[in-house]
C-alpha cells in the first residue's frame, strides 16, 4: 500500500525533472536534478516488496546454495560471475533480503556512471536517466534482481569504455556480462563486427541502413525455418518454445517489437537530416541498437528468447531518444514542454500499472 502511494508522488515526479531539464533558464543547472532523481529511485527500489517476483525463489535457492568459492561453477550453468557477486553476498554475511535490496541500487549507481561517460551533456544525461526509469526493462530488469540485469549494467560500462576508448575496459565488460547471462554473447559478436559493418555501411552507402530496416520484418520467415530445423540446438529451442508459449503468449511483445523499429527508422532519418554520420559515439550506439534490433526480429518466432533482446535494445533506446529530445530544431519548446510532459507522464503511469510490471514491485492477490 506504501509502495502504490508512493508511486502516486514518484510519476509525476519523473515528468517535472523532465519537463524542468528542458527547461533553457536550468540548462547550466541539469547535474542538479541527479540528486532527487537518484533519491527518488532509491526509494522505489527501498520500498517494493523484493519476494514479490514470480521467480524470486530460484534467485533465493541460488544464493542459499553458493555457500563456497567452488560452488560457483555448478549452481547455474554458465552465469559463473552473477553467481560470484551472490558468493561476496554469502561471504560478507549479508541476509539475503539485504542482498536482494542492496544489488539493485548497486546497478542503479553504475547505470548513473555509465550514462555520464556515454552522454557528455549534463541536459541529455538526465533527460535519458529519465526516460530509462520509465521503462519496463528498468523494473523487469532492476527490481527482480535477476541476471540479465547485471550484464544490461555490464554492457552500458562496456559502450563508455568504448566511446572514451579503453578498448581492454570494453573488453572485459562485455566478458563478465557474458558470464552473467549469456544472451549477452550476441552483443559481444555485434561488437566485433563493428569496424568490418560500418565500414560497409559508411556515410556514402548509408542508405544501406535504410534497406535493411525495411526489410527487417520479413527476417522472422526466413528465422522460423532455420530456427525450426537447427539439429543441434533443436531440444533447446523446443524448450525455449513451451515456455514461451506459455509465458510471453501476448501482442504487448509485437507493440513494442515495433516501437523498437519505429525509433529505429527515426534515428536513421535524423543521421541524415543533420548530417551526423561523422559523431562516432552517436553511431556507434545507433549500431549497436540496429544489431539488436536484427537480432530481435531473426529471434522472433520464438518469442522468449526474443524477449531477451528487446530487453537490450530498450535499454539503448532511452539513450538515442534523448538526442532527439533535446535537439531545437525537433519541436518547438512551447510543443515540446506540453506534448512531452503528458506523454512521459501518460507512458510511465502505464508502465508502472501495467500487471506484470507492476508484480515485480508488490504481491498482488488473485
Amino acid at each position: 500500500m506504501l509502495l502504490q502511494t508512493y508511486m502516486y508522488i514518484f510519476i509525476p515526479l519523473l515528468s517535472i525533472l523532465f519537463i524542468i531539464s528542458l527547461s533553457k533558464e536550468f540548462r547550466q543547472h541539469s547535474l542538479l536534478l541527479v540528486v532527487p532523481l537518484f533519491i527518488s529511485v532509491t526509494v522505489l527500489l527501498l520500498l517494493r516488496d523484493w519476494e514479490a517476483p514470480s521467480d524470486i525463489d530460484n534467485y533465493r535457492y541460488m544464493y542459499s546454495a553458493v555457500d563456497d568459492f567452488k560452488s560457483i561453477f555448478s549452481v547455474y550453468h554458465g552465469s559463473y560471475f552473477f553467481t560470484f557477486i551472490q558468493y561476496l553476498g554469502r561471504l560478507t554475511g549479508l541476509d539475503e533480503s539485504v542482498f536482494f535490496y542492496l544489488l539493485p541500487l548497486c546497478y542503479l549507481l553504475i547505470v548513473f556512471i555509465s550514462f555520464k561517460l556515454i552522454i557528455s551533456d549534463s541536459r541529455q544525461f538526465v533527460i535519458a536517466l529519465i526516460l530509462f526509469v520509465g521503462t519496463s526493462t528498468f523494473i523487469l530488469l532492476f527490481t527482480n534482481v535477476i541476471r540479465q540485469g547485471l550484464a544490461l549494467v555490464l554492457i552500458y560500462l562496456a559502450i563508455a569504455a568504448h566511446i572514451k576508448g579503453r578498448r581492454f575496459v570494453e573488453l572485459i565488460s562485455i566478458f563478465l556480462a557474458i558470464f552473467s547471462h549469456l544472451s549477452a554473447i550476441f552483443i559481444f559478436a555485434i561488437i566485433l563486427m563493428y569496424k568490418p559493418v560500418s565500414g560497409y555501411l559508411s556515410k556514402k552507402h548509408n542508405s544501406r541502413i535504410l534497406i535493411l530496416l525495411v526489410l527487417l520484418p520479413l527476417l522472422p520467415m526466413a528465422s522460423s525455418f532455420i530456427l525450426n530445423n537447427l539439429v543441434i540446438l533443436s531440444s533447446v529451442f523446443s524448450k525455449i518454445e513451451s515456455f514461451g508459449q506459455k509465458n510471453y503468449n501476448n501482442n504487448l511483445v509485437y507493440l513494442k517489437v515495433f516501437l523498437l523499429h519505429s525509433l529505429a527508422i527515426i534515428i536513421y532519418f535524423y543521421f541524415k537530416v543533420k548530417n551526423l554520420w561523422n559523431d562516432k559515439g552517436l553511431f556507434y550506439l545507433f549500431y549497436l541498437y540496429t544489431g539488436l534490433l536484427v537480432v530481435v526480429y531473426f529471434t522472433l518466432p520464438v518469442m522468449l528468447l526474443s524477449s531477451r533482446f528487446i530487453y537490450y535494445a530498450s535499454g539503448l533506446a532511452p539513450l538515442l531518444i534523448s538526442y532527439l529530445v533535446v535537439d531545437k530544431f525537433i519541436l518547438p519548446w512551447n510543443f515540446k514542454f506540453t506534448i512531452f510532459f503528458l506523454a512521459l507522464l501518460f507512458y510511465i503511469t502505464f508502465v508502472y500499472f501495467y500487471p506484470s510490471t507492476l508484480q515485480q514491485l508488490i504481491v498482488i492477490n488473485v
